[in-house]
């Protein structure tokens, strides 16, 4: 509508300059009126192409404020301010802002929330000779228009971060109110050293009085998902972020009718204990990499959702001494929370990191000095790797093809879609499933006899075909890497041409070594403590 007016505009002008018909007096001046309302919001932009309803019709009171379309533009603005007035249906003055744009609109907004449902505003314009419009026009004589809201419910929308940081912080629990129907979540994208940051974000929603899941699912940075609120009531919002550190965190926008939160301020602390997956296999008293904001009140560290420690803030600032014993925790990977409370409200925010936990001995015959110690305990730890009794390893034994295809398949958490192609891995075989989703990423290759291809499962696997298979997975065999250049044992030369490339680039890469004689003894057969020692790198920290 605003595009065909100025088209008429123009053209209007250029009848004025180039007649198209003699004229014999000058055209008067179009005489002002107000043609349409349009809402105004923070999602509406200040155009008045916007205008959705006559003067004296109903508008939603979702909104800031209104916009009233004028036929001229104001040129006068500081006369004509003091002359626009507004009254709700009492008689009182609503508080709403008078503004002009360029745009032909009168704009009237709030500082601050809606405008008021099932209400009747008036503005009044008073009217004065003086010239105050485009053209020398004027508004003569009183102008009143009058509109009116229905009882739609507000839509709201809030930006939600710490008041100190750009971010909220990696761990935030937010309680709200609001009427059932849409709920909006939208993660706005972080930049920080002029790169933008890609994350994903966990988020929980659930009923605050029925503690029921709503929603729980991982979003991705800069999407915008709607949701579904049930019924009215009262919900938390639970979100953390998916990121390596400790310190990153992600700006939200969140909407729903009637949304009203307890807070906009989100406590945070900061911390520095590292990256996510790092291994504690000791003591560690992390009390110092602690430092809450002003405006936290308490702070508790879990560890699994279960308390750990708390109340650990002192009246002073001053914090209780935080110490993660693995020796008190199973061995396995947990998640540590240090939650901290809003002076102000119920709103909570927090660092969470997750982390694996060693200080057990399960092997007798494993003690903590052997060089495969730890290895073996994580794998052990995560299923990929069993004794061969509950209190022994065996870790010199030598390992089968079938059961190092296994410990592969378990540590990287694989599964088969398809059978097994091996003729001989049959469907009663133990190592199946295993040795099945391994073949089907290509990772393992047997041997064409005739018409069918043979695993040979009951052999020892040498040192060559296991780093051969640890090859594959890393697809080393693509690559346009000169391997050659990689060389590093004196008994390189009677490694298998089809196993060179994968043991030079891996040794290269530090993922395999040498039995220290600076050879590699690529036809030895791998023991069930290399094999852990290999498989144990796949794992996250």
């Amino acid at each position: 509508m605003h595009r065909l007016h100025r088209m008429f505009t123009l053209l209007l002008m250029l009848c004025l300059i180039v007649p198209l018909f003699p004229v014999s007096a000058a055209t008067a001046a179009e005489p002002f009126a107000v043609i349409g309302i349009s809402t105004s919001s923070n999602r509406t932009g200040a155009e008045f192409a916007n205008v959705t309803v006559p003067v004296g019709g109903v508008i939603s009171p979702n909104s800031t404020g209104v916009l009233i379309g004028l036929s001229h533009a104001v040129t006068d603005q500081a006369a004509l301010r003091p002359r626009v007035t507004v009254q709700d249906s009492a008689g009182q003055d609503p508080g709403l802002n008078v503004n002009f744009s360029y745009y032909k609109t009168i704009s009237l907004t709030l500082d601050s929330g809606f405008l008021k449902k099932n209400e009747t505003y008036t503005v009044t314009i008073k009217g004065d000779p003086k010239p105050v419009l485009e053209g020398g026009v004027a508004i003569p004589s009183d102008v009143v228009v009058t509109f009116k809201t229905d009882d739609a419910p507000y839509y709201k929308m809030e930006y939600l971060q710490n008041a100190t940081y750009p971010t909220l912080p990696s761990m935030t629990v937010l309680p709200f109110e609001a009427e059932a129907g849409s709920f909006v979540f939208q993660i706005l994208t972080e930049w920080q050293n002029s790169r933008e940051w890609t994350r994903s974000v966990k988020a929980v929603l659930t009923d605050e009085a029925t503690g029921e899941t709503v929603a729980d699912a991982t979003y991705q940075q800069g999407g915008v998902y709607k949701l579904n609120l049930p019924h009215s009531g009262r919900y938390v919002l639970t979100v953390a972020v998916a990121s390596t550190d400790m310190e990153g965190g992600v700006a939200v926008n969140i909407g729903a009718n009637e949304l009203k939160l307890d807070d906009t301020y989100i406590p945070r602390l900061t911390t520095s204990l590292g990256k996510h997956f790092q291994l504690f296999d000791k003591a560690r008293d992390i009390t110092a990499l602690i430092k809450p904001d002003a405006g936290v009140k308490q702070l508790h560290v879990y560890i699994d959702e279960e308390p750990y420690m708390e109340n650990i803030l002192n009246a002073d600032r001053s914090m209780k001494k935080v110490v993660i014993d693995p020796a008190k925790l199973k061995d396995g990977l947990h998640t540590l929370t240090i939650a901290a409370e809003s002076k102000t409200s119920n709103n909570v925010g927090g660092s969470v990191l997750g982390f694996y936990s060693e200080g057990h001995q399960t092997f007798t015959d494993m003690p903590r000095k052997h060089w495969a110690s730890r290895q073996v305990e994580m794998l052990n730890m995560i299923g990929a790797i069993n004794g061969r009794t509950a209190t022994t390893f065996v870790p010199d034994a030598k390992v089968t093809r079938e059961e190092f295809a296994t410990m592969a398949a378990k540590t990287l958490g694989i599964t088969a879609t398809r059978p097994s192609p091996f003729y001989d891995v049959g469907p009663k075989r133990w190592a199946k499933p295993y040795i099945a989703a391994m073949a089907e990423q290509g990772w393992l290759v047997g041997e064409k006899v005739g018409s069918y291809m043979y695993f040979y499962p009951d052999r020892n696997i040498s040192r060559a075909e296991a780093a051969t298979i640890l090859g594959r997975i890393h697809e080393i065999a693509n690559s346009s890497a000169n391997w050659s250049y990689y060389q590093s044992y004196s008994d390189f030369n009677t490694v298998p041409a089809w196993a060179q490339p994968s043991v030079a680039i891996l040794t290269y890469n530090k993922w395999l070594s040498g039995q220290g004689d600076g050879k590699f003894h690529p036809n030895d057969n791998l023991s069930r403590a290399e094999a852990a020692a290999m498989l144990y790198k796949f794992l996250p920290f």
